[in-house]
């Protein structure tokens, strides 16, 4: 849709006929730092689509503007990569421009993962890290058979990641090189303190749990203010006077 400080208008559908439920959608996109954008699909509570290159479930796709598969995408097709679940994101690293999605396991492995081009997430013969944590899985083999790749953090109980961004100011010094992201189930902000690459935790940090409950988005200000979205109307949560609310943080 076209906006000129007013309204929305012109709208025009990029794509079609990907695969839905009322649960497992995915669907939060963002355009890369390359132009291109970038959808992340989930299952639609149907986990063979992950596998299949033939599906646009389970997936992060990438594609132009005019609604054509990006040149360079590894099958043929609108299909970055592969093996999500319900996956979050994406967002980008502001030095590398790495793409990054949060994902919801499905009771167990919430991730954060590194979105690299032709890679096979796993999902759902591999929950989180290949290091045979689930029963009736054979995760090791499956990984070394397939070029799976592993998240850089995973939680067990599940957390409910959601929205994400990066933090790369000195107004709040201390999270200057991290990655945030909100939680639904667990009601907080998480901040993970990464290496210079991007492509490991250092430390976590736990922000605002169950002060506002359920939070479900993060976006760094133009002046590296913090604002946070609550997702507490959507039958799962005790709503507050005037939720869901959009709230911002400067320190102090």
């Amino acid at each position: 849709m076209t906006y000129k400080g007013v309204g929305l208008s012109n709208p025009e559908t990029l794509l079609e006929d990907i695969p839905g439920a009322p649960n497992h959608d995915g669907f939060m996109f963002a355009i890369g730092p390359d132009g291109l954008l970038y959808m992340a699909t989930g299952d639609a509570s149907e986990a063979a689509l992950a596998q299949n290159l033939s599906s646009l479930a389970d997936k992060v796709l990438r594609l132009n503007l005019d609604e054509t598969a990006a040149f360079d995408n590894p099958f043929g097709s609108l299909i970055f990569s592969y093996g999500h679940r319900n996956p979050q994101g994406p967002f980008f690293h502001p030095e590398t421009r790495l793409p990054y999605i949060t994902e919801h396991g499905p009771g167990d492995n919430d991730e954060v993962n590194i979105v690299e081009i032709g890679r096979n997430y796993g999902w759902p013969d591999v929950h989180g890290f290949c290091d045979n944590d689930v029963s009736g899985l054979n995760e090791e083999t499956f990984c070394a058979e397939n070029n799976v790749a592993e998240p850089i953090a995973a939680w067990t109980p599940t957390i409910a990641p959601s929205g994400a961004d990066f933090y790369d100011s000195d107004l709040i010094s201390a999270w200057n090189g991290s990655l945030l992201f909100t939680t639904l189930k667990f009601a907080a902000l998480i901040r993970l303190q990464l290496f210079d690459d991007g492509t490991a935790v250092q430390a976590e940090e736990i922000h605002f749990q169950d002060e506002f409950g359920r939070l479900h988005d993060v976006l760094v200000g133009p002046e590296a203010e913090v604002y946070l979205a609550t997702s507490n109307r959507d039958g799962r949560a005790a709503p507050v006077a005037n939720d869901d609310r959009v709230l911002v943080y400067w320190p102090e």
